[in-house]
């Protein structure tokens, strides 16, 4: 069982973001960004492995230093109330069809990234975790097959140092970016889902927003139903170039085929597993909806179960729980 303190989110716009795949929009600048990018500052004596699982399934461990000690209070007849507001069984339990695989970053190469970026490699190494560490005339990436990510920034972090270009706007970034997916394997498929935003800075002492990046977050769906574990962020400069990448895309297929959910198992399960969470003790109201989960490199239909949860210094925050089907 996670902590409250481990699966606290502020949502800040609609960013999903690890700090452990980003390195910071703003290095080497003096100005403080704003905007839908930030994570929330976490507690460095506190994991920073996401609360969402991305990459893989990895099913909720139980805390037992620290255990829930809140009476529980989500009865059955509440989480039928969420499951049906926003029709979570009928939606997993309809005729799919839709058939989705992919290898994954598991399978991509070097050679794959040097497309990526347009330059060949000048020093590759291995750190002490098997990551693969290279570096271009201005790049540097970091290949980690085992977990299924790629990291690429440009050695130029400073915004200033690429002035706006008027004929690049948000619509031939996101031919960009599709282009950048395809070279890395992600194929425009009907399920893939971009945002193209702008990344902003406000200047110290000043109330005016600048815009210094353009920003593209990219998820998947399939069936209409989104998929927890592959996600992409693409930054690039305001002249296009490219700024920063993160990837984290596992292997995965998926046949179409939909396993019918008995909607007294799912309540009974999800009951179970909220036992033993934070939310358990919740007054609020909950929020379900329907997801698809990577497991062992198989889609599995899954449910999330959201609430606010509120601090003993008076904050609050949403605490989640994934449960796999």
């Amino acid at each position: 069982m996670k902590t409250n303190r481990q699966i606290r989110r502020v949502l800040f716009g609609s960013l999903f973001l690890s700090s452990t795949l980003l390195f910071g929009c703003a290095t080497g600048n003096t100005d403080e960004p704003v905007g839908a990018n930030e994570e929330p500052a976490q507690n460095p004596a506190v994991s920073q492995e996401m609360v969402r699982p991305s990459g893989a399934y990895r099913p909720r461990q139980v805390d037992v230093d620290n255990p829930v000690e809140t009476p529980i209070t989500v009865s059955i007849p509440k989480l039928t109330a969420a499951l049906a507001e926003k029709r979570v069984l009928e939606t997993l339990n309809a005729p799919n069809g839709e058939q989705y695989s992919h290898p994954g970053v598991a399978a991509m190469t070097v050679n794959t990234v040097e497309s990526f970026m347009g330059e060949e490699t000048r020093t590759r190494t291995k750190d002490e975790k098997g990551v693969l560490v290279g570096t271009t005339d201005n790049y540097e990436y970091r290949l980690d097959n085992a977990l299924q990510t790629l990291e690429v920034r440009s050695h130029e972090q400073l915004f200033d140092s690429h002035p706006e270009d008027p004929n690049v706007t948000l619509e031939t970034i996101r031919s960009t970016a599709l282009r950048d997916l395809e070279t890395l394997g992600v194929s425009n498929t009907p399920g893939l889902n971009l945002r193209v935003t702008h990344l902003m800075r406000r200047t110290y002492g000043e109330n005016v927003n600048e815009k210094v990046a353009y920003k593209v977050i990219v998820s998947l769906s399939v069936g209409g139903i989104e998929v927890e574990g592959p996600r992409a962020v693409l930054s690039y400069f305001m002249d296009g170039s490219l700024h920063k990448a993160s990837l984290r895309w596992p292997t995965m297929s998926f046949s179409g085929h939909v396993t019918q959910l008995d909607s007294n198992k799912v309540l009974s399960r999800i009951h179970d597993e909220i036992k033993t969470h934070p939310l358990s003790g919740i007054q609020g109201p909950l929020s379900a909806v329907p997801t698809l989960v990577v497991d062992n490199g198989t889609l599995r239909q899954a449910v999330i179960v959201r609430g606010r949860l509120h601090g003993a210094t008076g904050d609050s925050f949403i605490s989640e729980l994934i449960v796999a089907l």
